[in-house]
């Protein structure tokens, strides 16, 4: 299992090096971090998903985000962090 998840990853990786601007890839390439519990990577790719979509990919970002702050303790200084910084994307 980890092997297709690191395989995926990387696939994932390549999608977004080859299209860096593309919200769907950043919004997988986020959902793979998340599920690898890289959470600071995959906060920091869902909030470049935040800033650059513009529909439905926007709020799936969103969401994403505020899926992973439930993951951490609400003491973590990266949820801190990445509440803050969505916070002013969206406003």
């Amino acid at each position: 299992r980890q092997g297709g998840q690191a395989t995926n990853l990387e696939a994932c990786r390549e999608a977004v090096a080859n299209h860096p601007d593309d919200p769907a890839a950043l919004l997988r390439l986020a959902e793979v971090l998340a599920a690898s519990h890289d959470y600071q990577e995959a906060l920091q790719t869902a909030l470049q998903v935040v800033q650059l979509a513009t529909d439905d990919l926007r709020d799936s970002g969103r969401q994403l985000m505020l899926d992973v702050f439930r993951l951490l303790p609400d003491d973590s200084e990266l949820t801190r962090e990445y509440r803050r910084k969505l916070s002013m994307a969206l406003f």
